[in-house]
């Protein structure tokens, strides 16, 4: 091989070396996928809310007791309570029953479902930055290769 092939595979190394670097620097981050997506959509920054349903059971209470007394049967009911005096004979009969309740209690719970984080100047510009520093970077190399290949 002679100097000008030597200095031809030098320059086609050297730029297939720029691309690969180029294309894998020039690849977007999310953040400024997400910052484009919201610019476009700005209706996904509305706050949404969270709903769900709490249910509470409160257990009845049944409660059985006899005593001695002369009347008749006398019943009681109101909401979730049922008293009934019974008296057979000689005997009175209590029976009090307090039926189950349950309560649902609704909770709401606002959230924001995307999070907008603004970019820094590195963040912008940063890759941009790098490309420069190596393309300059490129050009001396390139110019020290060619200074050595002339001596």
């Amino acid at each position: 091989m002679n100097k000008e092939d030597i200095k031809n595979l030098w320059i086609m190394v050297v730029i297939l070396i720029i691309t690969i670097i180029t294309l894998a620097i020039l690849g977007c981050s999310p953040q400024k996928k997400l910052n484009r997506l919201i610019k476009r959509h700005p209706e996904l920054l509305q706050t949404d809310t969270i709903s769900f349903s709490d249910t509470i059971i409160r257990r009845g209470i049944l409660v059985d007791t006899a005593t001695s007394i002369h009347f008749d049967t006398f019943i009681v009911e109101k909401e979730n309570l049922r008293l009934e005096l019974r008296i057979v004979h000689d005997t009175l009969y209590v029976e009090a029953e307090v039926k189950e309740d349950t309560a649902v209690v609704e909770h709401k719970i606002p959230y924001n479902p995307v999070v907008v984080k603004e970019l820094t100047f590195w963040e912008k510009y940063g890759v941009f930055i790098w490309i420069i520093i190596f393309l300059l970077l490129i050009i001396v190399v390139l110019y020290l290769i060619h200074r050595l290949l002339k001596l």
